[in-house]
Order: C-alpha cells, then structure tokens, then sequence
C-alpha cells in the first residue's frame, strides 16, 4: 500500500509539472530592443489619416463641434466624401443614384443611402460638398477626394474639380474610384481595359484645373483578402480581378496604386449570432491575418507596380454581414487596428492610410433632425487608440521599426497558421525628439529596463528618456470587460521600478526622449 501511495504521489507531481510547463506563464518576461537607424525612412505624415463619411448623419463635416474634435486630433489626413459612398454620390444634387445597369445590390445602396440624406439633410441640399470645402478652409486640412468614375464623365467631374477651386479648395490625393475592380460595377465598367480609358480621361481633365495633384488608381484588395489570389496571378488564372492586376501593371500614368486592407475574424457572413467569437478570439484571427499576409502584399505590390506610391485608403477588420457583432468600436477592435496602423508606418512605400472610420469613433444621441452646430461629440476608445499616434508623428522626421528580442511567438489561426511574434515596435524621430512605440500584442506581460532603452538610441547622443506612457485596458473591470469595451481605457504616465518597465498585456507604450543630436555618420535613403 505505502509503495502504490508514493507510486501515486510521484506520478501526481509529474503531471503537475507537464501541465505546468504548457500552460502560458504570467510571469513578466525581459524584453530586449535595438534600432539600427540606418533602416530608418522618412515618415510619411499622411498615414496618419481618417476616412470621412457624413452623408447620412445629422451633421455636416463643417459643424464646429466635428472641427473640435478633428483639430483635437492634431487634422490628420481626411478622405471625402468616403468609400463606397462615393461611387454613388452625385455631387450636382447632393444625393445618391445607382449607375445604368446596376443590379439590385445598387438599387437597395441608392435607397438606404437616400434615406439617411433624406432624414436629416434635405432641407439642407443633402451632401453638399461646399461645406466640406468650408471645413477645409477654417481647419487647413488636407484632403483625399474619392472620386466618382462610375456615374459621372471626366467632363462631369471637371464641373466639380472647378467647383472645388472655385471656393479656394484643392485635394491633395485623388483617388479613381472606389474598389471598382469588383464584379457588381461590371455594368458600368466592364473590364480593366475601361477602367484605364477613364482614369486616363479624368486625371486630363483634373491635371486641367490642378496640375499638381497626385493620382492614384484601385488594385484588386483580392490580394490580402485571399490567400490563394497571388499563386492564381501566377498560375495564369483568368478572372476580372487577376486580369485587373496584372495588366494595371502595363501602365504608368498614375503615381500611386491602390488598396484596402480588411483582416478576416474567423467569421463568415452568414454566421448566426449565437455562434459569434468572443473578440479576443476574433482578434486572434485579425492579428494572424495581418502578420502573416502583410510583408506579401507589400512585395507583390513592391514587384508588380515598381516606383508607385502605395495608397491604404481603407483598413480595419471585416465585420460586414456580421449583425450587431460590435467588435469594430471595442477596445479589441480598434488595438488590431492601431497595431496594424504601425506596420504602414514601418513600410516606406505606403504613404498614405485612412483609417475606417472617424464617424464611427464619436457617439451622438438618437434624433431625428440635424444636431446643433457645437454638439459635443463622445468620443469612443478608437479615437483614443488612433490619437496615440498624433504627437510622435507631428513630432518627427524619421521612423525605423525596432529590433525586439526576448519575446515569445504565438501560433497563428484560421488560414494564417505561422508563428508570428507577439511584440511589434518603431522609434519615431526628429533632430530633438524621439518617441519608442510598443504594442504589446498578447497576453505575456514583460519588462525592459530603463538602461536597455537608452542604448538603444545610441545612434543619438545624449539622449534623456522623459516618461513613458502606457495606454491599455481599463483597470477598472475584468480584461475581458475592458477588451470589449467602447469607451473605457487606461491612459497614464508610469515610471520604472527598480529600473525596469512592466508592459502590459495588449496594451501600447510610448516612451518619450529629448535632447538628442543625430549622429553625423548615420545615413537615410530610403
């Protein structure tokens, strides 16, 4: 008996100690950073942009309590009049209009679209760009305009391109349409070889009226969106989408090319509710989506279109048919989205992004008639999260992604099954300032010591490390609470304790420096 009891016992602790060693340790982690700064490319201020879609809300865009909270985070890059949206707008009237021949899909956009106009715009002219003009005047922002191919002529749109200049106004960005590679605008635009006719028509008529605008031109989001897209291009597969791809790629009248980036949930659009992930779960499936399709759509975009600009003009996660599944307003939604807005600014040929939406990050009550002009507007966590970025970008000259060493993989899901790691970083730079981003991505809290982080920048002399800021969950709930929360975070100055630095599960840290002087030897040519 007393043989089996220890036989027992020895058994019991070496199962304990198997399960032990699988089980994730909550035991901080040191973390170690590096930055070669001759990796370092000029920023690209632009990234830091928002997609601007009002039409159908009861405000316009020149409403001064929507320019407070535009100019609070510090009149990033806007997009006009929006995405989807604006291959339907008619500008003359102010109002939707399905393009000739369009299906039922068309009619039903053309209907919804209308009714929200309607509701709070109509006595008003419906989407008047003028006022959009107005809010550029009295914030100086600078804009990208959407530009409608499918239902207006190049001379159509001249009356427009006119009507901008006319009130002082001219777009930075132009962009020819909006994902019009997809089978739905076949009727309007019935293969690529069209499509180039009119992008070639329009950007006569607008480098007419501004001659120095930049243009760019859609390519198919199919290549981050699918993960087999790339092997069919190669395979020599022929569908509107491959054949718009690869012969887009025969012209070069255009500065920059086009892309939207969504990242997968593990969820079809036809999932019933009952069966919806919980958000960290689907925030899983975003993070492997994007750490394992990311650097391939750079390079076949780096390859295919050598010299152009790349242009993200809409990213966030793909939640569209998914009723009521909230997760693109939480706290989880929107850390994927600002991790994501990180790998645009490591990528030197993206140079322009416009995070979708900054309508849907300021809450208004429910009315049924346009709000008063100074409405104090809520701002949600997303606003929050992508204000994050606003000083060490304005503050900057350079970024350079960081060497993080230390940290552990985690294994990727769905489609996406790599080991990826759970840390992503980049130091944001000028000739004074310098700000180190870190986004702890997982649930591994780790440390890094206050002496690591200022090796790190021994590229730059004598350089002081002022405070480090820790944006994450709120602490005032349970972490799951807070993930799926819409309005409720964490935003504080922490300081080292004993010479080291906690970083927090899914939270972002930015550690500030001054003082500096760039070496003289350090070189940048990227």
């Amino acid at each position: 008996m007393r043989k089996f009891a220890i036989t027992y016992i020895l058994f019991s602790l070496l199962i304990l100690t198997i399960t032990s060693s699988c089980q994730e340790t909550t035991s901080p982690i040191e973390l170690g950073v590096s930055v070669d700064f001759n990796e370092s490319h000029a920023i690209h201020k632009d990234v830091y942009g928002v997609n601007n879609y009002v039409a159908t809300r009861p405000y316009y865009t020149n409403y001064s309590g929507f320019m407070d909270k535009y100019n609070d985070l510090g009149k990033p890059l806007i997009r006009y009049p929006g995405g989807t949206f604006s291959n339907y707008y008619d500008f003359k009237t102010g109002f939707s209009e399905a393009f000739e021949g369009g299906g039922k899909k068309d009619s039903l956009r053309e209907t919804s679209i209308n009714a929200g106009i309607t509701k709070y715009k109509l006595d008003t002219g419906g989407e008047d760009y003028r006022k959009f003009c107005d809010f550029v005047k009295k914030t100086g922002a600078e804009f990208t305009l959407s530009l409608n191919i499918v239902l207006h002529t190049a001379e159509e749109n001249r009356e427009l391109f006119e009507g901008f200049k006319a009130e002082g106004v001219e777009p930075k960005y132009v962009e020819m349409g909006n994902e019009v590679y997809n089978n739905s605008y076949q009727p309007a635009i019935p293969d690529v070889e069209k499509y180039i006719e009119i992008a070639r028509a329009n950007m006569t008529v607008l480098r007419e009226v501004f001659p120095d605008v930049k243009v760019g031109v859609v390519c198919p989001s199919h290549i981050y969106k699918y993960e087999s897209f790339l092997d069919k291009v190669a395979l020599g597969e022929s569908d509107r989408q491959i054949d718009w791809f690869n012969k887009l790629q025969n012209e070069d009248f255009f500065d920059a090319v086009i892309i939207h980036m969504y990242s997968v949930l593990g969820l079809d659009s036809d999932t019933p509710q009952d069966e919806y992930y919980p958000y960290k779960e689907a925030y899983k499936f975003c993070i492997s989506h994007a750490d394992g399709k990311f650097e391939k759509t750079v390079d076949a975009m780096r390859a295919g279109y050598p010299g152009k600009d790349i242009w993200l003009t809409e990213y966030h996660i793909r939640d569209y048919g998914l009723t009521n599944y909230g997760m693109r307003l939480s706290y989880m939604g929107g850390f994927f989205t600002a991790s994501f807005m990180l790998k645009l600014f490591n990528t030197p040929e993206v140079t322009v992004s416009n995070w979708h939406s900054l309508v849907q990050w300021l809450r208004f009550s429910n009315t049924t008639s346009l709000l008063p002009d100074n409405y104090d507007f809520t701002p949600l966590v997303n606003y929050h999260l992508f204000k994050v970025f606003k000083d060490p970008v304005s503050n900057s000259d350079y970024v350079v992604p960081l060497a993080l060493t230390g940290m552990k993989k985690y294994q990727g899901v769905g489609e996406y099954t790599g080991v990826y790691d759970d840390m992503e970083g980049s130091l944001f730079y000028s000739e004074t300032k310098a700000s180190m981003i870190i986004f702890n991505k997982l649930e591994q809290p780790y440390t890094i010591s206050e002496e690591n982080l200022l090796e790190a920048l021994s590229g730059l002399d004598e350089a002081t490390l002022d405070s480090c800021r820790e944006f994450g969950p709120s602490e005032s709930m349970s972490l799951d609470e807070a993930l799926n929360s819409e309005t409720a975070y964490s935003d504080i100055i922490i300081s080292a304790e004993n010479g080291y630095y906690t970083l927090n599960p899914y939270s972002i840290y930015t550690f500030s420096f001054s003082h500096l002087t760039r070496r003289a030897d350090l070189t940048i040519d990227k």
